[in-house]
Formats: structure tokens, C-alpha cells, sequence
């Protein structure tokens, strides 16, 4: 590390590398660094050309300001180690709930699917596609108000991740099977619409309780949408009003041309959410915890309807 950045504790480790709450000397505060491993066998030109093109990525972040982002204000490379530095959040992680409450409230849920959408409009925006939307992306704090906001703390790593590493690494390491979008599966590059896709199948699991998908690979996630489909939320969360399920549908729908067109647009058209209703009894998918490549849990196990 060098001399401006003194390491604090480790916060975690992935696919990408680890990340860590560090003491930045120069502005007397506590910040969040990410590390990012590079492909080792990269020849050395190539890998100078990367770098060239992550400083690139890190002045497109800069810009992004965000209330639920992380504010990215720094990059370098430590001895042969590419990292990035944002705001630190200090808030809960959307795992852990979900560890104890696998299933959330529709206007939980429309709080977080206002602040993904709002996040992702503001990426897309400046060019830069997410890539890589899951649970684990989120982080909350309470507002005073009552409810929470919402973070995506992950913005802009699978565009670095890319740099350094190829396709099918990207493809294997950094995506969740279950809410990948199906025209990934094919070997097509992520863009905004895969990025709503993410988000409508996130939203869907964190109604259901778990995502049908979870666990399988990319290949088996995108047949079974192919010859199965989603069922809709409605089988799961009967209380979700049928504005709300219609606009969800739209969002996670596999067909590239009848998805929503933006996230602004998607944003822009979202209907309002009741208060919330009582939680009728329904079978339901659980999330588990997820592994490194951020998969959910295991599916469908049964609960005694509420009589």
C-alpha cells in the first residue's frame, strides 16, 4: 500500500480481489479500498495498455455522483496491484438480512428497486454498465424518516474486472446465474438492458424469498427461461398488486425487445406501492448463503400455508 492509504481490516474478499477499510493519511478519514487482481498471464505490453484504459475507466467513475453510490475519487496501481478507492459506507449488508429474512416487503422492495433503477440510470448515463447486480451488491442504512436507502457499493467493478481479465473469466467468476440476462448466456457483452434484467430478477427474489434459477449455470438458467419461464410473483406474494407484478414482469423480460428501454424509463413508469399488506401464507423460495460467485441459496422449500 503505498504511503497516503494505512490498512485498517479486511471487509472482504471476491472474485475480484480483497477490499478493505483504510485510513487515508491525506484527508484524515476512513475509506473503502478495492483491489483488483490482474490475469497473470498477461504479456506486459498488454497489461500496460490495461492500465492505460483503467485510468480511463476511474476518471468515467469520478463522475458519477450518486447519493446511493460510494464516491470512487482515487486509483493507482500498488507494486503490481490495480486498486480503487471510494467512500466508506457504514451500514448493513443486504446478505446478512437476508440470512434472517429471506423475504422482504413490497415497499421494501420498491425502496430498493427506486434506488438500483435511480443508481443504474446514473451509470448508464456516463456509459458505464454495472455487470454484475446481486444481493451482494447492497448495502442499507436506516433513514430517520423510517425505511432505509439503499447502496449499490459495486458500481464499476466488473468494468475494471474486465479490463483485466477475459470474457469468459467475467462470464464465470463475477456472474449470478439466476439473474443473469439470457443473451449473456450466448456470449453477448453486458450492456444497460442486461443491467434491468439483473435488477427485475433481484427485485423478484427478494419478494419470493429465493430465485428458481439458483444454483444453476449460466447455460442451464438460460434454457430453463427458455422452456420453463417465470412464474409470476403473484404465485408467491398474492398481496402484490397487479400494477406492481406487471411492471416487474416487463423488467425481467427475457426477450431483449420487450424490456424496458432505460433505467430512467423504467424508473420513470414504476407504479406507486400500497402500504404494505398483511404477508398471506405461500410457497416459497429460500436464499441460503450465496458462494464467491454470489449465486443464491437453495430453492423451494415448503412452508405451511398460515391458516
Amino acid at each position: 500500500m503505498n504511503d497516503r492509504y494505512i490498512m485498517q481490516r479486511a471487509v472482504g474478499e471476491g472474485a475480484t480481489g480483497g477490499v478493505y477499510e483504510v485510513y487515508d493519511s491525506q484527508m484524515a478519514r476512513y475509506v473503502a479500498l478495492r483491489q483488483i487482481q490482474e490475469d497473470a498471464s498477461l504479456v506486459e505490453a498488454e497489461r500496460a495498455r490495461r492500465r492505460s484504459e483503467f485510468k480511463i475507466l476511474i476518471s468515467e467513475l469520478i463522475k458519477v455522483q450518486h447519493p446511493n453510490l460510494p464516491y470512487v475519487f482515487d486509483a493507482g496501481i500498488d507494486g503490481e496491484t490495480p486498486f480503487m478507492c471510494c467512500s466508506f459506507i457504514n451500514g448493513a449488508w443486504m446478505m446478512d438480512e437476508l440470512a434472517v429474512s429471506p423475504t422482504l416487503s413490497t415497499t421494501d422492495v420498491a425502496r430498493i428497486a427506486e434506488d438500483v433503477l435511480s443508481v443504474l440510470a446514473g451509470l448508464h448515463d456516463v456509459g458505464i454498465v454495472h455487470g454484475m447486480l446481486s444481493p451482494k451488491s447492497l448495502m442499507f442504512q436506516p433513514c430517520p424518516s423510517g425505511g432505509n436507502r439503499y447502496f449499490v457499493v459495486d458500481a464499476g467493478v466488473a468494468e475494471v474486472y474486465t479490463l483485466f481479465h477475459s470474457p469468459q473469466a467475467y462470464r464465470k467468476n463475477l456472474l449470478d446465474p439466476a439473474l443473469a440476462a439470457p443473451e449473456l448466456a450466448h456470449g453477448c457483452v453486458a450492456t444497460p438492458l442486461s443491467d434491468l434484467y439483473a435488477c427485475g430478477h433481484l427485485l423478484y427474489s427478494l419478494l419470493a424469498g429465493g430465485h428458481p434459477c439458483a444454483g444453476m449455470s449460466l447455460e442451464q438458467a438460460e434454457r430453463w427461461n427458455h422452456e420453463t419461464g417465470m412464474l409470476p410473483i403473484s404465485h408467491y406474494r398474492p398481496e402484490v398488486q397487479p400494477s406492481f407484478a406487471h411492471w416487474l414482469s416487463r423488467l425481467m423480460e427475457p426477450n431483449l425487445a420487450l424490456r424496458f428501454e432505460s433505467a430512467q424509463l423504467a424508473l420513470s413508469t414504476m407504479p406507486a406501492v400500497e402500504a404494505n399488506a398483511p404477508v398471506i401464507g405461500f410457497e416459497k423460495v429460500t436464499i441460503s448463503e450465496t458462494s464467491v460467485r454470489g449465486r443464491l441459496g437453495q430453492l423451494l422449500k415448503k412452508l405451511v400455508p398460515s391458516s
